[in-house]
């Protein structure tokens, strides 16, 4: 005779079964029975539209088209989030220290290129608004690229108004993401997700949708970068001492001089002749662009309007064609070997 009641009596006892475990709350539960309480600190668990639901998102915190790209500190440790019109896009635990390991961490890869290597950045002062897109903007044709001179003037036209060259670390943590990625969309290269020449590009800026990062960021391709001490520290061994600028980045494809995918870094010097892919992409200050904005926007109108080629912008300056908000100065050049010339928005 079977010792379980239940095979014993059949279904009335399982009627009875299921009646008593209705009642205590079912089966394995009682006064000593508690259910585990979610981790509010599992990135799996949190809610992005709910982190910073107490701030004022009654302006922008950056321009239309940038991201604002920020680490920040809470409860549960450090996080690195990128944000457009206060909606959180994306965010990477830290950990309880803002460090991350970026960069190329393939001996194979890093022979014969200007590549960073693997090395451990602090992420704590990432803050920076960073355009989507490379100058001038979604839709438009690329731009050639900039020599040193273009740079400089660039930045001299721009930095009064809140807008200028990337720092490179704000790039880089932008492109590759805390999970130190050697694409924008991932560590593996996807044939045919991003423009293939970058010389020449057949597309328009913005013009494949899948060449992008989880953090907004869209286009692959070299970009001139403010560098900071930490990426110059990372490619101390290939840079020239001293440079206050660089190019980030590189194509997507692998037939590169300097080194494929968000990692590569080298720079030109003042007489450097121009390679058409070291374009750029501009940053802004948080919450410090708008008084500067419509500056800005009459430089993106004028340069469009001279051709949209910084060859014709800066290095041949047109007499006519040009609106009537801008006019040019002469300006003392901060070295021997350097020109700089400021251009004022009225």
């Amino acid at each position: 005779m079977s010792r379980d009641p239940c095979v014993a009596v059949g279904p009335a006892c399982w009627v009875w079964a299921l009646a008593l475990s209705s009642a205590c709350g079912g089966f394995g539960e009682g006064p000593g029975y508690s259910e585990a309480v979610p981790d509010p600190c599992d990135p799996d668990r949190r809610a992005p539209e709910a982190q910073d639901a107490g701030l004022d998102w009654t302006e922008r915190s950056c321009p239309p088209d940038f991201l604002h790209v920020y680490a920040r500190e809470d409860e549960c440790g450090w996080w690195l989030r990128s944000e457009a019109d206060g909606s959180v896009l994306v965010e990477f635990p830290l950990g309880r220290e803002p460090v991350a390991v970026l960069g190329e961490y393939d001996p194979d890869v890093l022979e014969g290129h200007s590549i960073i290597p693997s090395h451990e950045f602090d992420l704590a002062g990432v803050d920076a608004c960073i355009s989507r897109y490379f100058f001038t903007g979604k839709g438009d044709p690329w731009t050639d690229g900039l020599v040193l001179d273009d740079v400089l003037d660039l930045e001299a036209d721009l930095a009064p108004l809140g807008f200028g060259l990337a720092r490179a670390i704000d790039l880089l943590v932008a492109t590759a993401t805390p999970e130190n990625n050697r694409h924008l969309y991932g560590d593996t290269m996807v044939e045919g997700a991003c423009e293939p020449d970058d010389i020449h590009p057949s597309s328009p800026i913005g013009g494949y949708f899948d060449c992008g990062s989880p953090t907004g960021i869209q286009d692959a391709g070299s970009s001139w970068v403010r560098l900071d001490d930490q990426v110059r520290g990372a490619g101390a061994d290939f840079l020239v001492p001293g440079v206050e600028f660089a190019v980030l980045g590189g194509p997507d494809g692998r037939d590169t001089f300097y080194g494929m995918g968000t990692f590569g870094l080298h720079t030109h010097l003042a007489g450097d002749v121009r390679y058409e892919d070291d374009r750029v992409r501009l940053a802004a200050m948080p919450y410090g662009w708008a008084e500067g904005h419509p500056g800005y926007l009459a430089i993106l109108a004028d340069f469009l309007g001279a051709g949209g080629t910084f060859d014709a912008f800066y290095d041949n300056l047109p007499t006519s064609g040009l609106t009537a908000s801008t006019r040019w100065e002469s300006h003392q050049s901060p070295g021997p070997t350097l020109r700089l010339r400021v251009r004022s928005v009225r």
